[in-house]
């Protein structure tokens, strides 16, 4: 740590702290903290004082920032990146695009650095998630009742329209 700025260093690590309490337990990346959107001090500010970003989670007391912008958590392999694909359009009836994964939500699915690391770019990771062939795994739990709400609506919206034809043609 920078030996001149010490009390600036023990204030960033309680906002360092504060933040990773307010968003669940997980460190901020870098990318995170947005000064003039939220009020955190800036990235930079956190680089020159400890060094580097992880360097400066480390006096955290957070471990260090592995590839894929995760914290000490899995390395997206390339079949998880399909898999978050897939279960990303299933949730939101659309494929994402790279901006959908520039700020990943709890590592339910990886930074889109990361799948350009894998596939060499996005399209190339949506291309396979089209062509290739779905590996069966078990669903969550949260994923299931998902797929059971909306295959009820779709139900739900079939009767109501057979019943408005069915009036229709009662006329």
């Amino acid at each position: 740590m920078n030996t001149t700025c010490t009390v600036c260093g023990a204030s960033l690590i309680e906002r360092i702290q504060k933040w990773a309490l307010i968003h669940g337990g997980r460190p901020p990346t870098a990318n995170d903290w947005n000064p003039k959107k939220e009020g955190w001090p800036s990235s930079s500010l956190v680089q020159r004082v400890f060094g580097s970003w992880s360097a400066g989670m480390a006096a955290a007391g957070f471990p260090a920032l592995r590839a894929g912008g995760q914290y000490g958590g899995k390395r997206w392999t390339r079949t998880a990146i399909l898999n978050s694909i897939r279960r990303f359009e299933l949730l939101h009836d659309r494929l994402p695009v790279s901006t959908d994964w520039a700020r990943p939500l709890n590592g339910q699915w990886p930074q889109t650095s990361a799948v350009v690391r894998e596939f060499g770019s996005w399209s190339a990771a949506i291309h396979e998630v089209e062509t290739a062939p779905l590996r069966r795994r078990e669903l969550t739990a949260g994923e299931r009742a998902v797929l059971r709400e909306r295959v009820s609506d779709v139900q739900k919206e079939k009767l109501r329209k057979a019943a408005r034809v069915e009036r229709e043609l009662a006329r």
